[in-house]
């Protein structure tokens, strides 16, 4: 999601939600011409990041770094927004409910036989043949490539036979707010940046959910959300009964806005401080959120019905003509060097780096290598073990 919603890229280090998802439909449009002209057809899977014992640990350690630090860097339901555009550009979107993200693209690759696109190395547990996995994709001009991952990971095999796969039940249906509703749970991360300092927004905006409950004949839900209590992240369970003071308001999500923002005080009396522009995009998401699971579906999709509403309550900006340039270009490949004899090679590839081997070796430290040199620099690495070893 990083690659389109650019949290950290340079240039885009103190951008608002805004800004942030404009670029993101430039991308998107820019990903999906590149697609056509390879004529290849993508199908793109959400995971609801809690469907298993795993994925939830991971999701709770998330939650809690965000709330001890202070920082979220990606804007509260970016997925939601994000799947909207990918829908207006022609994709066609899933979103597996009570099923882990990896297990459902796994077993549609395997039933199939088409290629994974995925940044997780645990992707090699499933048992698919050799090159059907793909880590990285880059674009030059409109001219798209892949990575093909050749590495092997150390996590336990998985196997996914059992899971039933099929694609019409894997698409969105309806709000995911309001199924949650009615199954009677609820868990939501943090909205913003803010959980520690001011609580979480979530919390705040509770008195609208039990009117939604309401509305939906729902006696009560139980709901989860990160908290901050006693100098202690821990996540709170509340028992919400349904309340139907607040219904008016469900109909009109620019008053639940409204709404919002008078009851988060120290907030509102903070509006020209940009470093709240998170909470701003958490109210709007939120008003969103509640209205598309008050009223009745239409022939749109929950995610397109949630970001024309949010669009409607922010000040969002132009779609820029094109993208960033070289927004997924990845990089020259640095060659491989030895420094004690300084001797130089240059690239044995064909001296381009995919994007995430530049954002890999800028993160280490390290001149960018392509896949055929780092293969290279590994059999150079084992090949001096071994003469250690023996010596």
């Amino acid at each position: 999601m990083n690659r389109f919603i650019p949290i950290e890229e340079t240039g885009f280090e103190d951008a608002h939600a805004p800004e942030l998802f404009a670029e993101a439909a430039a991308r998107v449009q820019a990903f999906s011409v590149a697609l056509a002209l390879a004529n290849v057809n993508a199908i793109l899977v959400f995971d609801n990041g809690q469907a298993t014992e795993e994925a939830f640990q991971k999701w709770l350690e998330r939650r809690q770094i965000e709330v001890e630090l202070g920082v979220r860097r990606m804007p509260a339901s970016s997925e939601i927004l994000l799947m909207s555009l990918f829908e207006k550009n022609g994709f066609q979107v899933l979103f597996p409910a009570g099923i882990d993200g990896d297990d459902a693209v796994a077993c549609m690759a395997l039933k199939l036989g088409c290629h994974i696109l995925s940044r997780d190395m645990d992707m090699m547990r499933y048992g698919l043949p050799p090159g059907r996995v793909l880590s990285d994709f880059a674009i030059r001009g409109e001219a798209i490539t892949f990575q093909v991952r050749t590495n092997e990971t150390k996590a336990s095999p998985r196997d996914v036979s059992s899971i039933h796969c099929d694609v019409e039940d894997w698409k969105a249906k309806g709000s995911t707010l309001q199924l949650n509703a009615i199954e009677g749970k609820i868990r939501r991360g943090n909205a913003d940046s803010h959980t520690r300092a001011l609580g979480n927004l979530h919390a705040l905006v509770r008195p609208l959910r039990a009117a939604l409950y309401a509305r939906l004949n729902i006696p009560h839900v139980e709901e989860t959300l990160p908290a901050w209590r006693n100098g202690n992240f821990l996540l709170e369970m509340t028992r919400v009964k349904a309340d139907s003071n607040l219904v008016s308001l469900l109909d009109n999500p620019g008053e639940m806005y409204e709404w919002i923002r008078r009851h988060d005080m120290p907030v509102s009396s903070s509006n020209d401080d940009s470093s709240y522009d998170d909470r701003i995009h958490a109210s709007a998401m939120a008003a969103a959120e509640i209205h598309d699971a008050a009223i009745a579906p239409d022939h749109h999709t929950s995610s397109y019905r949630i970001a024309e509403i949010y669009e409607s309550l922010t000040n969002t900006l132009p779609i820029p003509s094109t993208a960033t340039p070289g927004w997924c270009a990845g990089g020259r490949c640095a060659g491989l060097s030895d420094r004690r004899s300084g001797m130089h090679q240059p690239c044995l590839g064909d001296g381009s780096c995919f994007p995430m081997q530049i954002e890999t070796a800028k993160y280490r430290g390290k001149d960018p290598l392509c896949q055929v040199c780092l293969t290279r620099l590994f059999q150079i690495i084992e090949a001096a073990k071994q003469r250690r070893g023996y010596a």
